[in-house]
């Protein structure tokens, strides 16, 4: 138990790294249910944090070119809690609309 709660705490503290050789087992292992090939790419995403909502842009992805999934490094998904968390200036502000499921007609 110690064991895993340091590989994670490690892990977490960005001690590891991926190396190529196991990103291309990491992008087998994600293959497991769809033989799509994954392909780099930069991705807008929303976020939410604290019941607002956060988009950020030229998120780097894997996306798999088959069904689509996306698959984001854990360096990526801390960076992308700390632009969520950030009070910096954003770069820009979005309006946008909000609709209730139940108002739509068919």
């Amino acid at each position: 138990m110690g064991t895993l709660r340091n590989i994670r705490r490690k892990i977490q503290t960005e001690r590891y790294r991926f190396t190529d050789h196991a990103r291309g087992e990491m992008q087998d292992e994600m293959r497991e249910y769809c033989e799509g090939k994954l392909i780099p790419k930069t991705v807008t995403i929303t976020h939410r944090w604290k019941g607002k909502f956060v988009v950020i842009e030229n998120v780097p992805v894997l996306v798999c070119q088959l069904c689509g999934e996306r698959y984001f490094d854990a360096r990526v998904m801390k960076k992308i809690e700390r632009i969520a968390r950030s009070k910096s200036t954003p770069s820009r502000i979005l309006r946008v609309p909000v609709r209730l499921y139940s108002h739509i007609t068919a």
